[in-house]
């Protein structure tokens, strides 16, 4: 069972959050349930998930610094981060330019799990 992947999801919205995290384990991945920026950035350094999937709008601190905070620490920089988030096209493309963010790596709610899975794939084969 430890062989598999651990998702960490990080959305505030417990029924966004439960439908994310039961897609990921029936997909085969193991999740982890997050609704808070500093609680993510907290448990991140300690459970060491394979990969992110992480909203912009939280409570305790936003997505954007979660992810600052998350490149900033040897511990998790190299863990792949992906956006999944109901923001505006244009707060979108803001984010990708300033943090230098693939726009294959934002999905916008409702989230096309066939995509995100596929994307998941392909980030592990690498």
């Amino acid at each position: 069972m430890e062989d598999k992947p651990l998702i960490m999801i990080i959305d505030d919205d417990p029924e966004v959050n439960d439908l994310i995290k039961e897609y990921v384990e029936s997909s085969g991945y193991r999740a982890i349930s997050v609704f808070d920026g500093m609680q993510a950035v907290q448990i991140a350094r300690t459970s060491k998930p394979d990969f992110i999937l992480l909203d912009l709008n939280l409570p305790a601190g936003g997505g954007e610094m979660v992810y600052s905070r998350l490149k900033l620490m040897k511990f998790t920089e190299s863990i792949p981060v992906l956006f999944v988030t109901g923001e505006a096209p244009d707060r979108l493309e803001k984010l990708a330019a300033e943090k230098g963010i693939n726009k294959e790596d934002i999905f916008t709610k409702p989230v096309d799990f066939g995509l995100l899975l596929e994307r998941i794939k392909n980030i592990f084969n690498r």
